[in-house]
C-alpha cells in the first residue's frame, strides 16, 4: 500500500494545538492571529534550512515571456530571495543558458546594447531591485522578438498561512511547525513552567543530548534528504563558469 504524504492545513493544525493546550475560541490569552504569526515563524525558519542544506527541495520553473523592444522581464512572485538557478533559452533548435553578467561591464554592456541593437546576440541578465517589492531581470540585448521563449528555474518561498485552508507545504517539518507553536504557546501562558520547559524540551532536545529535539530532527532529516540517496556535496562552479 501506498505511503500517503500528509499535507497539515491551518484549520487542523489550530484544532490541533487548541485541543491540545485548552485553548477555548473566547480565550483572549492567545487568539487566531497570533498563533499564525508564531507558525509563519516557524516557516521561516523551516525555509532558511531548506535554503541552507538541501536548496532543491523547492525548485521550481517558469516561463519568461519576451516582449520585442523591451529589456525587463518581471520576477516570478514566488521567488526565494532572488535564487535564479538557471535561466534557459530556447528557439526550435536554438537552446542555450542565458548566462549572468557579473561585475561591473554589466552597466556598460546594458547601455550598449540600448544604443546598438541587434538580432542575433545570445541573451545575458542581470537583476535590477530599484523597486521595492519588484525586482526585474534585465535582459542585454534588448529583447529582439516576443513570445514565451525563456524557461526560469528557480527556488521558490514556503507556503505562508494566511487563511485556514493554507497548507503547511513542507510535510516532513509539520512536527517542527507544531511544536515551535507549542512552546510560543507555553512560554505567553508561563515561561519557565512544568508545561513550558517539556515543550521546549520537545523542540530543542535535552541539555543532555540524550532526546534529539524536532529542530534538530529537521535539520537531520534536510541532510539526508537528497532524492538519489548520494549525499555528496556537489559544488556550484556556475559563477565561475559565467564570466568565462
Amino acid at each position: 500500500m501506498a505511503i500517503t504524504t500528509k499535507f497539515w492545513t491551518w484549520t487542523e493544525i489550530w484544532a490541533k494545538i487548541k485541543s491540545e493546550h485548552d485553548i477555548d475560541d473566547e480565550d483572549d490569552f492567545i487568539d487566531e492571529a497570533e498563533a499564525m504569526g508564531y507558525a509563519n515563524d516557524a516557516i521561516d525558519e523551516a525555509e532558511a534550512g531548506i535554503a541552507t542544506i538541501y536548496e532543491d527541495y523547492f525548485l521550481s520553473r517558469a516561463s519568461l515571456t519576451l516582449v520585442s523592444g523591451q529589456d525587463e522581464i518581471a520576477m516570478p512572485g514566488t521567488i526565494y530571495a532572488h535564487k535564479i538557478r538557471k535561466i534557459i533559452y530556447f528557439n526550435g533548435s536554438i537552446i542555450y543558458q542565458v548566462a549572468r553578467i557579473r561585475g561591473l561591464d554589466k552597466f556598460l554592456e546594458y547601455r550598449h546594447s540600448r544604443y546598438n541593437p541587434t538580432n542575433t546576440a545570445e541573451y545575458r541578465y542581470f537583476i535590477e531591485n530599484s523597486t521595492a517589492g519588484s525586482p526585474k531581470i534585465l535582459i542585454s540585448p534588448v529583447a529582439y522578438e516576443s513570445g514565451d521563449k525563456m524557461e526560469i528555474w528557480f527556488i521558490r518561498q514556503a507556503n505562508r498561512i494566511a487563511t485556514g485552508t493554507d497548507v503547511v507545504d513542507i510535510p516532513e517539518f509539520a512536527s517542527f511547525v507544531m511544536d515551535f507553536l507549542r512552546e510560543r504557546i507555553e512560554a505567553k501562558r508561563g515561561a519557565g513552567s512544568p508545561r513550558h520547559q517539556a515543550t521546549l524540551m520537545k523542540l530543542n532536545g535535552s541539555p543532555d543530548g540524550t532526546l534529539t529535539g524536532t529542530r534538530q530532527l529537521m535539520i537531520d532529516t534536510l541532510t539526508a534528504m537528497v532524492p538519489d540517496g548520494d549525499n555528496e556535496i556537489i559544488p556550484d562552479y556556475s559563477p565561475y563558469n559565467d564570466m568565462n
